[in-house]
């Protein structure tokens, strides 16, 4: 029972973390074992925001082995979240004198008919070293699979390894003597060339592309040894970017659509331009409630269509329409526990943030985030608006020394706390001795 309890608590960091920016609470969760959703048991509780979920749960009816726990979560809105799903293994009670690994069993790919049997001094663990004959495998991956036994007659999961055996290398040595390339599944067409014999080769060519087709390609390339043998492919995914009409090429409309109803789609013409800037209200009158999401993409005066963009968004008709914001808070990278929360008075339907946001003394340069996020008179906070910036290098520290006026004969301590931005330390003691790169030396004047 104490392994599976572990297991609950990593459930409950994952419930957590899903749970942390909805602000909606929750009010009861409900479990059930494998496909036996008739008999889930359902427990309230009280509502939270946020729940750390620790609990033992009863799998004395459960068969040994391999099972899955689902559970679920409800909140005051009666909407239940996706069910969170985890195999498990229920292991049968042990002897109560312990219980022993006895033998071991291997097999090399498929051929588990000639399994080598190995009996072994009786352990609770063992630590298995011992060399395995091949000189009867093809050359080239294998797989090795082992399992142990304990005392009881039951089997351990096989471990499962792949390896390579290789032929022997010629006594003079191996070089590679040519490559061959093909694109996509063209293999039939690939290309063959001859190279200078070398154990190693740098390869800086220019590959014709002409005959392909616009868009994404994947190129395969191998190389082959003295011997015969072939390197494994290398797969290189890349893009031929269609030409630019010598005047330059334009967008002349987009189109959009809604979750996946890509038959329904809007087309609407633009003025041909480089660039567009869209700013459009967009009917969501026909969508469902709750999750939605929003495709785009745009098509230029060759006929060819964009990446499509695709943002998510929530419908919510219920809004009270004299809601306003009421305050605010921001946090630094990821710790949200140290977030900053700032009142808005009088409160508003529309914020401008204009202001010089607090950031901590101890903050390193570099690159960070900050995310904010603003709460309605509902006491509803909104999904967290996240951006980067970069903090300008600013080398510190605070530094401290021993204070003593009867310094002569004494080691004197020199202390560095608080090192910011700071990539060595070096002390000078001004009386002609070498410098010190600790950061907290000693030193007798």
């Amino acid at each position: 029972m104490k392994q599976f309890r572990y297991f609950l608590f990593l459930i409950a960091g994952i419930v957590l973390g899903q749970s942390l920016w909805g602000q909606n609470r929750l009010q009861r969760y409900e479990y059930w074992f494998n496909s036996d959703f008739n008999t889930k048991i359902t427990q309230a509780i009280t509502p939270e925001n946020t729940l750390e979920f620790s609990a033992s749960l009863d799998v004395s009816s459960l068969p040994d082995g391999v099972n899955v726990l689902h559970i679920r979560y409800q909140d005051e809105m009666g909407f239940y979240s996706v069910p969170l799903n985890r195999i498990f293994v229920k292991v049968p009670p042990t002897p109560s004198g312990g219980n022993t690994l006895v033998r071991y069993e291997y097999w090399y790919n498929s051929d588990f008919a000639n399994r080598q049997v190995n009996e072994i001094t009786p352990n609770a663990t063992v630590e298995l070293a011992t060399s395995l004959d091949i000189s009867t495998l093809p050359d080239g991956v294998n797989i090795l699979h082992m399992r142990f036994q304990d005392e009881r007659g039951y089997y351990s999961t096989p471990l499962n390894k792949m390896f390579v055996k290789v032929p022997p290398t010629p006594s003079g040595g191996n070089t590679l003597v040519r490559y061959e390339y093909w694109y996509n599944s063209d293999f039939a067409n690939r290309q063959m060339h001859e190279i200078t014999p070398n154990a190693t080769v740098e390869l800086a060519t220019s590959l014709d592309v002409s005959e392909l087709p616009d868009g994404v390609n994947i190129l395969h390339m191998r190389f082959q040894d003295e011997r015969g043998y072939y390197s494994t492919p290398l797969n290189k995914m890349f893009v031929k970017v269609p030409p630019t009409p010598s005047g330059g090429n334009t967008l002349v409309r987009y189109e959009y659509w809604y979750n996946s109803d890509f038959a329904n789609r809007q087309i609407q013409e633009i003025n041909p331009a480089t660039t567009t800037e869209l700013t459009t209200v967009l009917d969501v009158s026909e969508l469902p409630e709750g999750v939605n999401k929003l495709h785009l993409r745009y098509l230029d005066e060759r006929g060819y269509y964009s990446s499509i963009v695709s943002k998510i968004f929530f419908k919510n008709t219920n809004i009270n329409t004299e809601n306003a914001l009421t305050a605010y808070k921001y946090w630094i990278d990821n710790a949200f526990d140290q977030a900053v929360l700032v009142e808005i008075s009088p409160v508003e339907t529309i914020h401008l943030l204009e202001a010089d946001l607090a950031l901590d003394t101890m903050l390193p340069g570099g690159d960070h985030t900050i995310s904010i996020q603003y709460r309605d008179v509902k006491n509803t906070w909104s999904v967290p608006l996240i951006s980067p910036f970069t903090k300008d290098y600013d080398p510190r520290a605070n530094l401290l020394v021993d204070n003593n006026p009867a310094c002569s004969g004494i080691n004197i301590q020199f202390t560095t706390e608080n090192l910011i931005d700071t990539d060595v330390i070096t002390w000078d003691f001004g009386d002609g001795t070498p410098t010190s790169t600790l950061q907290n030396p000693t030193h007798t004047y």
